[in-house]
């Protein structure tokens, strides 16, 4: 446990220092400290040990310049590193965009989507509203205001069932007006191949089955009538006239 917490500030640390510092201090000592030890500490030093004088010649400033670039570029590289990780895994926008997912009118909007998608129905006025919710997530993605992780952690189960349940529909729209819904198939392509490296598997074999998508739809529709429910238990049994 305090491993990793100790982890955890090193990599605070190197995310608040400045990649000036981080690339020029390791040159800099690297340089400093050789010739001190040759012209300060060694003179110093020589009539107590003599084997000083020859340390000394083991200790050119241009190897030890090298050294410092090398040190240098691995410290940078572990901040890029550490930075990059940060804005993988920031929540700010894909927490909002969960809890817009998951409000009262959202969730009825996808249980009617679904219905009209299981029965084939041409009322695709709730499933234009469904995917062009996955449109905006994959449109902030392309815009890096967030990442394909962190889309693929939140969603990507939702995205997979309607993205394939209504991918008629979007290639018909998108064959009328090329500029409608032009970042959902990104998108999911995208969080299917993250699906595809966790699963170690082709991201083609992560299409549903029918009988899995029907069962997505289901369950997607069942939405409204478990809405329904809570409200009649809230309420209770209605009194007879």
């Amino acid at each position: 446990m305090f491993k990793s917490l100790r982890w955890s500030w090193f990599k605070r640390f190197f995310e608040s220092t400045s990649i000036v510092f981080l690339g020029v201090i390791p040159p800099l000592l690297s340089v400093i400290i050789p010739l001190l030890w040759k012209h300060a500490l060694v003179p110093f030093f020589s009539g107590v040990r003599p084997m000083s004088v020859v340390l000394a010649d083991f200790l050119p400033p241009i190897p030890w310049f090298i050294t410092g670039v090398i040190i240098s570029i691995l410290l940078i590289g572990m901040q890029i590193r550490v930075a990059w990780r940060k804005k993988t895994y920031d929540p700010t926008w894909v927490i909002k965009y969960n809890d817009s997912f998951w409000i009262e009118s959202f969730q009825d909007a996808r249980s009617k989507a679904a219905t009209a998608l299981s029965k084939h129905s041409d009322d695709f006025s709730r499933v234009d509203m469904v995917i062009g919710f996955f449109d905006d997530l994959g449109f902030y993605e392309s815009g890096d205001q967030m990442s394909a992780e962190a889309i693929h952690q939140h969603f990507y189960y939702y995205l997979r069932g309607y993205y394939q349940a209504a991918i008629d529909r979007i290639k018909e729209l998108r064959g009328k007006e090329p500029a409608v819904w032009e970042y959902v198939e990104e998108i999911f392509l995208k969080t299917s191949t993250i699906e595809a490296k966790k699963n170690r598997v082709h991201r083609e074999s992560l299409f549903l089955s029918p009988e899995d998508l029907e069962q997505f739809l289901i369950e997607e529709s069942g939405l409204r009538s478990s809405k329904d429910e809570q409200t009649k238990d809230k309420t209770g049994p209605t009194s007879p006239a």
